[in-house]
């Protein structure tokens, strides 16, 4: 067992005796990709995306016609911008964490602060952009905090060329976010009453009137994806009608919903795919083991299945398009490595494959589905990824965290790893898990420590039950909820379990709720996450004071800039764990947050996640 203070002082070393092919597959895995996030300008003629610039992360842009070669590298990392946007013509929008907003226009490689004087300041709420108004390229609609009223965004429209703002919509609690046509028109408010999610729609006498209010947690609020072009009525998702989300057109004056325009029986509709040339959705996406999508519109499908005959890949899908279309964009995915990115040249029909890495070490990864048996007669959809040549009779249970979230077919380099090093992969989407309905959803609502854990349990049987591991070939492991999920499955299913890991996991319930009782809207997650628990029955479902019931090795790694779930969680864990002489591993990743978001943070964690299976899972 290693010791904890040397592990906390090592932080971000990594262990120098690996083989050659581990170092390179591990390099692979952790670096970013060549491209990462590309954009088509909306006049079509530049790429915007992440690209790897040593080992980092950094915005570049480039006109496509004179290839990737010429990118213009701009002074930015991908961990320093909340998000990029193309307006006008050739201009890209930045909006960066530190606050502020800066203008690229790539025509002439100029960076300039959007606005001289005033605009958004650090700590406030972010900024959004609302409209590009494609009709009128000097200016775009925007909002951020009113400096008059704290905590709730004005709305401003900004002259791009001039550098000058202009509020047209001041504050008005309780909107925290507007919402605006393509024409520039704003026509929805979103915001919160206490425990009511609201939508307020405009008025006759110019003011705003509530068209919607539901209960956030126990009801059917709708999600609201954007105003369509005209302005009368809205994109959202819903379940008001069945349990499963649907994609439904809202009337904005009345707050009706009046076309259903798609739905799936097994699965919730996740958003809408939306042509931004004309601003008409042609299509939307659901996930059933990986993302599909219903393509409704016969030109956009038939153009769809054109490019991925041209490329011979199948799971290809639309991600942008220059405004008059004679250019667009499409990613290929894959669960193996990360996509690819294709731009096509609809005159010509032509398509070119953006530059990309090859990925030559990374493993192949299929991926099935599996369903199962829970308590209350209930199935539980689950992903099963298996190594080269079949099971080889270890396996790794893998929690996804959230816990409102669930497990994809798609490219993760820890499934990866696993998967070359013989594991099966098994992956639940145990009660709370989004994508399956509403009621599963709230299945997990106060259950943290119960029905969740439960059907982690079942899915431990299963497991073994199915041939896949025995109890001393099977490890569990997670990152946040799925950390605290995982140890909590040492202390109730120790006996089943050969060790496990958590990445920034919770450790105490009791401090988690605290911590989120300091956030702005953290009430809103409270009733998910404690139900009618009390102070001691979150207690009773903490790891931290399970520590005694645990017997197998565990491996914590834990950011320590984490503010989702401060280091503290697994620092009291470890000290616990060591205190009882527990078998305890405890990795600090310096300067890391609560994702791993560098390809340093990723290399030390994939290899103590290997170095630390090869130790506690016999071959």
């Amino acid at each position: 067992m290693r010791n904890l203070l040397f592990i906390l002082i090592i932080a971000l070393f990594v262990p120098s005796y690996y083989a050659v092919a581990d170092e390179a597959l591990i390099q692979q895995l952790s670096d970013n990709p060549l491209i990462a996030e590309p954009m088509l300008s909306e006049d079509g003629h530049f790429i915007s995306a992440y690209t790897r610039e040593t080992k980092q992360a950094q915005l570049s842009v480039w006109r496509w016609e004179k290839g990737f070669s010429n990118r213009e590298k701009l002074p930015y990392q991908r961990s320093q911008v909340l998000w990029t946007a193309w307006v006008g013509d050739g201009r890209l929008l930045l909006s960066l964490k530190e606050g502020g907003l800066v203008l690229y226009d790539a025509h002439i490689k100029r960076l300039k602060p959007l606005i001289e004087n005033g605009g958004p300041r650090p700590n406030e709420l972010p900024p959004v952009l609302l409209s590009a108004i494609p009709d009128d390229p000097t200016n775009i609609l925007m909002q951020w905090e009113d400096p008059k009223v704290k905590g709730y965004p004005a709305v401003y429209r900004v002259d791009a060329v001039r550098g000058v703002s202009t509020k047209i919509i001041s504050a008005w609690a309780p909107v925290i976010r507007w919402w605006a046509s393509p024409e520039g028109e704003v026509k929805l408010g979103e915001g919160f009453q206490g425990n009511n999610h609201i939508l307020l729609g405009p008025d006759v006498a110019g003011s705003w009137k509530v068209i919607s209010e539901h209960d956030y947690i126990m009801g059917t609020p709708p999600a609201v994806l954007s105003v369509e072009t005209g302005g009368a009525t809205a994109l959202t998702l819903s379940a008001h009608a069945s349990d499963k989300k649907a994609l439904w057109r809202l009337d904005i004056n009345s707050g009706d919903f009046i076309d259903r325009l798609a739905g799936h029986r097994g699965y919730d509709i996740a958003s809408a795919l939306i042509h931004p040339g004309a601003d008409v959705v042609f299509g939307a996406v659901f996930y059933a083991e990986g993302r599909e999508a219903f393509v409704w519109q016969k030109g956009f499908k038939e153009e769809l299945q054109f490019v991925a005959n041209k490329i011979g890949e199948d799971n290809i899908s639309f991600l942008s398009s220059s405004r008059d279309g004679r250019v667009k964009l499409f990613m290929v995915d894959y669960s193996h490595r990360p996509p690819s990115y294709v731009l096509y040249k609809t005159a010509k029909k032509e398509a070119m494959l953006l530059p990309e890495h090859k990925y030559s070490l990374l493993p192949m990864v299929r991926t099935e589905s599996a369903f199962i048996p829970v308590a209350k007669r209930k199935l539980m959809h689950t992903l099963i990824s298996s190594p080269k040549g079949g099971d080889k009779g270890k396996a790794i249970l893998y929690l996804h965290g959230g816990p409102q979230s669930r497990a994809v077919r798609a490219f993760d380099p820890q499934v990866s790893l696993l998967v070359a090093m013989g594991f099966t992969v098994v992956q639940p989407n145990f009660r709370g898990s989004t994508g399956y309905g509403e009621a599963w959803r709230k299945a997990g609502y106060g259950e943290w420590g119960g029905t969740m854990q439960r059907d982690i349990s079942s899915a431990i049987d299963w497991v073994i039950s199915s041939g896949y591991a025995s109890g001393d070939r099977l490890c569990i492991m997670g990152g946040s909820y799925g950390g605290y999920a995982a140890m909590m499955a040492l202390a109730f299913d120790s006996h089943k379990l050969a060790c496990g890991i958590s990445l920034n996991g919770i450790a105490s319930l009791n401090d988690y709720v605290e911590n989120f009782r300091g956030s702005r809207f953290g009430y809103l997650s409270l009733s998910a996450i404690v139900g009618d628990s009390s102070e001691k029955a979150l207690f009773q479902k903490s790891p931290l004071h399970k520590v005694n019931l645990i017997r197998d090795p565990l491996l914590l790694l834990h950011g320590t800039s984490d503010s989702v779930v401060p280091f503290l969680h697994s620092q009291k864990m470890a000290r616990r764990l060591l205190s009882l002489r527990k078998e305890v591993e405890f990795v600090a990743l310096n300067d890391v947050g609560h994702v791993l978001n560098t390809p340093q943070a990723w290399s030390v964690y994939l290899k103590y996640l290997q170095e630390f299976l090869e130790d506690h899972v016999r071959d």
